[in-house]
């Protein structure tokens, strides 16, 4: 292989891999998107079990207070 051969050979496969590069580069931007969509969604489901358990809560206290108003008033509930 006389050098001028080399050189061609070497400049061919310097492309092809800056080409693969490249790809590589776009797929990492496109798992990196990816990945901050999931984590915004996972903390917005956290975020709604919070709130959830708080109304879950606050509907817990508001039946017993009706319980409560019920029986002072002798008032018998269905």
């Amino acid at each position: 292989m006389s050098h001028d051969e080399f050189t061609k050979l070497y400049v061919y496969m310097q492309e092809q891999f800056n080409r693969i590069d490249a790809r590589f580069v776009a797929q990492d931007v496109k798992i990196d998107t990816l990945m901050g969509t999931v984590d915004g969604l996972a903390m917005r489901l956290d975020d709604m079990a919070q709130e959830v358990t708080m109304i879950n809560h606050g509907l817990s206290r508001h039946e017993r207070w009706i319980e409560q108003l019920a029986a002072h008033t002798k008032m018998v509930l269905q």
